[in-house]
Order: C-alpha cells, then sequence, then structure tokens
C-alpha cells in the first residue's frame, strides 16, 4: 500500500510540471535575443570597466543572491497563504511575460533610432529573475516536499528534465515565430518587438493555464498550502 500511495503522488506533480518548460525556453533568450538586444545599446563604462551585453548576463546571478534570501525571510512570511509554492510558480509565470514586453518596448524604442544605455536591460532583468526565483527555487522546493519519500530523487529528476526540454522547445518555439512574422535570416526579425511580444503572449497563456492547473491540485504537504 505504501508503494502504491507514492507512486500516486508522481502523477499530480508531473502535471504542474507540464508547463514549466516553456519559461526555461523563454528564460534561454537572455543569452540570445536580449544579448542581440544589446548590442543595439550603448555600453555603459565605468572607469576602464565597459558594461556590454555579454556583462549584463552577470546581473541574472547577482540578482539571484540577492533576492533569494529577501523574498524567503522577508517576503514570503509576509504574504502567508498568498505565497503557497503553486501560487508563487503562477506569479512567477505571469512575471516572466511581463518582461518580455518591457524588452519589446525598449526594442521600440531602439528601432525608432533612440540611442538607450544598456543599464535600460537592467529592468527586465530584475523581473525575470524575481520570475526566475518564484518558479525555479519554488518548483525545487514543491517537488521535494509533495512527493513521497521514496519519490523525491525521482522527481527531482522530471525537474530536471524540464529544463532540459525548455532547451529544445525554445528552438521549435522560434520556427514558428520565424514562419508567422517571416524573414529570410531570422536574425533581425528575432530582434523584433513582435518576436518579444510573441514570446510575452505565449508565456502569458500558459501563466493562465498553469494557474487553472494549479487551482485543481491537492497538496500532500498541508502547510506548503498555507504558505508555511
Amino acid at each position: 500500500d505504501a508503494d502504491v500511495d507514492a507512486a500516486k503522488s508522481v502523477g499530480p506533480i508531473l502535471g504542474i510540471f507540464a508547463l514549466i518548460p516553456v519559461f526555461w525556453a523563454l528564460f534561454d533568450q537572455t543569452f540570445s535575443t536580449w544579448v542581440l538586444q544589446g548590442e543595439k545599446m550603448v555600453p555603459f563604462k565605468i572607469g576602464n570597466w565597459i558594461i556590454g551585453p555579454e556583462e549584463m548576463l552577470s546581473a541574472n546571478p547577482l540578482l539571484v543572491m540577492l533576492l533569494i534570501p529577501f523574498m524567503t525571510l522577508w517576503l514570503y512570511p509576509v504574504l502567508g497563504r498568498l505565497a503557497s509554492p503553486l501560487r508563487r510558480m503562477a506569479y512567477g509565470m505571469f512575471l516572466a511575460a511581463l518582461s518580455y514586453v518591457v524588452v519589446a518596448l525598449l526594442q521600440v524604442r531602439l528601432d525608432a533610432g533612440v540611442q538607450l544605455s544598456i543599464l535600460w536591460q537592467t529592468a527586465p532583468y530584475l523581473i525575470l529573475t524575481i520570475a526566475e526565483v518564484l518558479i525555479s527555487t519554488t518548483g525545487l522546493e514543491f517537488a521535494f516536499r509533495e512527493a513521497a519519500p521514496e519519490m523525491k530523487s525521482t522527481i527531482m529528476g522530471f525537474w530536471n528534465l524540464t529544463v532540459a526540454l525548455g532547451n529544445l522547445l525554445v528552438s521549435g518555439i522560434t520556427v514558428i515565430a520565424a514562419r508567422l512574422f517571416g524573414g529570410a535570416d531570422g536574425h533581425s526579425i528575432s530582434v523584433s518587438p513582435k518576436m518579444f511580444l510573441f514570446y510575452a503572449g505565449l508565456t502569458f497563456l500558459v501563466a493562465i493555464a498553469f494557474s487553472l492547473v494549479a487551482t485543481r491540485y491537492r497538496y500532500r504537504d498541508s502547510a506548503a498550502a498555507l504558505g508555511r
């Protein structure tokens, strides 16, 4: 009976995980389309140190180290029940979509010939990093707390699989977007406002779907449902 109960704990968790690869597909764009956008922006100089599009990538790990203790030790306790794991992850999905709206707005100004400092990308990086903390660290916590003891390592493996699937999914999404918006070389369109809004819209739809799925999930850990 214990083995059967442990196996039953896997299915509902995988139902939650099924929508996560789309987030990782979007997150991966920070290493490609966001860098391409940054190449059209004005580098920021501090003495002999130049912050360009590649250097801006370091904003993510730096912000992660700052945000995790702030959100874990202060924000989540303040939110209480509103900070249950699945609600946090849903908030993260919507914030990920918002980050791409900001990137699209920046691209509109760049396409209009406005010279923008690379530091403008700090705004979408901050929003996306908050989303990453809400989804990634919470997803790991959710997987470990909700899985039966016999299935914890298996569930953690499935969580890592969501990252791998996101890496594969992003190529397919890019092909679909290129067909929708045209473009022969695929380079210029990859940093167009329409492309960024396409990513934002896709993530927004997935965020709604995730929220609906999350409302039907029944926690095994009653404390988690209360945001504790």
